[in-house]
């Protein structure tokens, strides 16, 4: 039997020889079933690779999920204003499937800040996570916390090697630099020197700035044949040095 990419409850009760409702009791693992139908169900859900639809499941199990989405202020900044209008987009869109998305948000500029709220976070107990993890060292504690507690979780604008994440959505940092570059390069063909600004921001906890860079510098040097100076700017390092002065 050839049922295609939409595969339907009635589809795997025919290939199992069973009825619609022994299907359904599988799925939602409620009701009693039947060792033998059990067994016959589960065949033919390996077999065809059968995947749930998360809405439909919501739908007929009546049960709430709890997403709690961990950002940056969007007040602090307007790229975050952006990502946090998507959430409250979704809040609408996910509400009506019984899906409940809260929004927690920590101070761009405050690393105890992520620290405390990823705790509180955790202590909400969410189905599921989404969040920005902007700050490296205070990150990875906390990925290892919610593995620890079982609860799934998203990673987006930042990718970070040590995170277990379901999915990572964002760009390619390393290649974000490598285009940064390319676009530099264009006549220029003297040589020459480019800074690299890191404004208000802590580089070494940020490894979405630090991959960028890496990106930029590595295409300078395997693309030009002109001589280039690159050097970083940091006005906080710079701040810093000369109170130590």
């Amino acid at each position: 039997m050839d049922i295609g990419k939409n595969i339907r409850i009635k589809d795997i009760a025919k290939l199992a020889g069973v009825s619609v409702g022994t299907v359904d009791r599988v799925l939602h693992n409620r009701g009693r079933v039947s060792d033998d139908a059990l067994k016959k169900v589960t065949a033919v859900m390996n077999q065809i690779d059968y995947k749930p639809n998360l809405i439909a499941r919501t739908l007929g199990s009546n049960k709430n999920y709890r997403i709690i989405a961990l950002i940056p202020d969007p007040t602090l900044d307007p790229y975050w204003a952006q990502s946090n209008l998507g959430i409250i987009q979704a809040q609408t869109e996910w509400a009506q499937y019984g899906v409940i998305v809260d929004t927690f948000a920590f101070d761009l500029y405050n690393k105890d800040s992520f620290h405390r709220l990823a705790r509180e976070v955790v202590e909400q107990e969410p189905d599921g996570i989404v969040l920005a993890p902007i700050f490296y060292h205070e990150s990875v504690p906390a990925f290892e916390l919610f593995q620890m507690k079982g609860i799934p979780y998203v990673i987006f604008n930042t990718n970070i090697h040590e995170a277990q994440p379901l999915a990572f959505i964002g760009q390619n940092l390393n290649q974000s630099g490598r285009v940064g570059a390319q676009l530099m390069m264009l006549g220029q063909r003297d040589p020459g020197t480019f800074a690299v600004l890191h404004i208000d921001e802590d580089v070494q906890d940020s490894v979405h700035l630090l991959e960028k860079e890496k990106g930029f510098r590595e295409y300078f040097e395997e693309k030009s044949k002109t001589k280039f100076e690159i050097i970083d700017f940091n006005p906080i390092l710079t701040r810093i040095l000369s109170r130590i002065k």
